[in-house]
């Protein structure tokens, strides 16, 4: 009562059988050919041939095609046992492991953020000179300074576009204008 247990098939062993029957198969047309040459009915003896050998190739072909299908199978296979292995307990372990090991990272950089604002808002306030956005909130005498320094740089701009223009004078060239818009 022994089961018949057919041994793993090779894919590559099965492949390479299949390419030398092939490669006998094509042999035995030619010489089958070249027979059939030699006889009165050539065209008879040809149609056989070619019938027999589609035959045989056939079969080849059918061999090829379920080695086919069971490399797709295995591929398939091979597919599916990686992703349950990436699913595996131990694996979902391990991302959840490093998922809060990343939530307590986290939660350790915001404390700190918390301790350094907390640091800056109790820390004494340093002197800057602001403008504030309402102008009519600048104290008078800061509005003055502001408005010196204003027209100090305007003036300074005119003197140098009338040294500009002067030397250019002087050199003989004259400023060029800009092109006027179509």
């Amino acid at each position: 009562m022994g089961q018949d247990v057919t041994p793993p098939l090779d894919p590559t062993a099965e492949r390479l059988r299949v390419s030398q029957k092939r490669a006998e198969q094509e042999a035995i047309y030619q010489r089958q050919q070249q027979a059939c040459y030699q006889r009165f009915s050539v065209n008879d003896c040809l149609t056989q041939a070619r019938r027999e050998r589609r035959e045989v190739l056939d079969e080849l072909r059918r061999r090829e095609l379920l080695l086919n299908e069971l490399e797709r199978q295995t591929q398939a296979i091979d597919a599916i046992n990686r992703i349950q292995d990436k699913l595996s307990p131990e694996r979902q372990q391990q991302l959840a492991d490093q998922a809060e090991q990343a939530r307590l990272q986290a939660l350790e950089r915001q404390a700190r953020n918390n301790e350094k604002n907390a640091e800056r808002l109790n820390a004494p306030m340093k002197s800057t000179p602001r403008t504030p956005e309402d102008p009519s909130a600048i104290p008078p005498s800061d509005s003055a300074q502001f408005e010196r320094a204003y027209l100090d740089k305007l003036a300074e701009a005119q003197k140098r576009r009338a040294d500009l223009e002067k030397r250019l004078r002087q050199q003989g060239k004259a400023a060029d204008s800009l092109p006027v818009p179509n």
